[in-house]
C-alpha cells in the first residue's frame, strides 16, 4: 500500500468514536486465536493473500470502524507486514511513549476466515493466492504491546520499527532464575517454521508477573510472551482506553525485568495492579462448529474495569 493510501485509511481511523463499541463474545479458539463475534453478519472480502490492497483493507476495517472502534481508533495500516510472511494479516500500528521508552500498539486482523463456514456462508470459494469471500459473524485478530528502540516513519506513519531485543543473557537468566534451562532444552527449534518455541518462557514471564496469584486461564492464552525478539503483553481485549491504562504497569515490569532480570523490585502498587489482572479473568468451554474446544471469555478486564482501579 502507499503512502497516499494509508493516510487515506488513517483519516477514517482517526474519525472514528472510541467509546462505541458494540457488544460481542470474546473467545479463544483451539489454536488460542482470540475472536470477536458480533450478534449479526458481516462480509470478509475477498483478498490478495501476497498483499492486501487498498479497497480490501478498507473492507476489512469497515466491521470493527463500525461495531469495535476502541479497537482501532487513532491506529494507521503498516505498510508490510511484520514480519513479512504475515500476509494473511491486516497490520495496523500505534505509537505510545512512556519515561522516554517507546512502545508499539499493534493490531492485526486476519484475512482468512477460520470459523467452519456452511456452504451458504461462502460467496466466492478461495483461489491460489486469494482468499474466500465469506459471510461471517467474527473478526480474528491479535494484539500486542511491543517495546521498540526504533520507529520509522515516512510522512508522519510508521512504516517500520524496531524491537528492544531481550538479550540472550536475559531469558538465559530468567530460565536459570527459574529452575530450568530454556536456552538448551526447552527453547526447541520447530523444523517447519524455522522458529523459536517460546512456550516455556512464556509460561514462566506469567508465573512471574502473577506475584502469587493464579492465572486462571492457563495455556488458554498468556498474557505475556516472548515475540518479536522481545517481551511483548498479549492483548485479548485491546480497547484504547484499557491499553493506554495497561502501558504505564506494563513498562514498569519491563524496565525492572530488564535492568534486574527479575521482578523483585516492582512497586506494591505495580504488584497490586497485575494480581487484580490476573484474577479479573474467568472463561467457560464451548464447542465450535466442527466440535473443536474453544473458551469464551466470561469476564475480562476492560474500561470499566481499569476505571475502578
Amino acid at each position: 500500500m502507499t503512502i497516499d493510501e494509508i493516510s487515506k485509511l488513517a483519516a477514517e481511523l482517526a474519525a472514528v468514536d472510541p467509546d462505541r463499541n458494540q457488544a460481542a463474545d470474546l473467545s479463544i479458539d483451539t489454536f488460542h486465536h482470540p475472536y470477536l463475534q458480533f450478534p449479526d453478519q458481516f462480509t470478509l472480502p475477498t483478498v490478495n493473500l501476497y498483499g492486501i490492497e487498498y479497497e480490501q483493507a478498507r473492507c476489512l476495517l469497515a466491521p470493527l470502524i463500525a461495531k469495535m472502534p476502541g479497537f482501532v481508533h487513532g491506529c494507521h495500516v503498516l505498510p508490510e507486514p511484520r514480519p513479512i510472511k504475515e500476509n494473511n494479516y491486516l497490520h495496523l500500528v500505534r505509537a505510545c511513549e512512556i519515561e522516554n521508552r517507546k512502545y508499539i500498539y499493534l493490531f492485526k486482523i486476519l484475512a482468512q476466515y477460520l470459523g467452519g463456514a456452511k456452504s451458504g456462508e461462502i460467496l466466492e470459494p478461495a483461489k491460489s493466492g486469494v482468499s474466500a469471500t465469506v459471510r461471517t459473524d467474527r473478526v480474528y485478530f491479535q494484539s500486542r504491546l511491543i517495546p521498540v528502540e526504533q520507529i520509522q516513519y515516512d510522512r508522519g506513519y510508521i512504516v517500520d520499527f524496531r524491537p528492544v531485543r531481550l538479550r540472550d543473557a536475559l531469558l538465559d537468566g530468567i530460565t536459570r532464575a527459574q529452575g530450568f534451562h530454556v536456552a538448551t532444552k526447552e527453547m526447541r527449534v520447530l523444523d517447519m517454521f524455522d522458529e523459536i518455541d517460546y512456550s516455556q518462557a512464556n509460561e514462566e514471564l506469567t508465573n512471574m508477573f502473577s506475584v502469587g496469584t493464579e492465572w486462571a486461564p492457563g495455556k488458554v492464552f498468556r498474557p505475556f510472551m516472548v515475540d518479536y525478539h522481545t517481551l511483548t503483553m498479549n492483548l485479548v481485549f485491546p480497547d484504547r482506553r484499557l491499553v493506554d491504562g495497561l502501558l504505564t504497569q506494563f513498562h514498569h515490569g519491563f524496565d525492572t525485568l530488564l535492568n534486574d532480570l527479575n521482578l523483585d523490585g516492582l512497586s506494591a502498587e505495580t504488584r497490586a495492579f497485575w494480581a487484580a489482572y490476573y484474577q479479573a479473568f474467568s472463561y467457560e468451554r464451548k464447542l465450535s462448529r466442527s466440535s473443536n474446544p474453544h473458551w469464551q471469555l466470561t469476564e475480562y478486564p476492560d474500561r470499566e474495569w481499569l476505571a475502578a482501579r
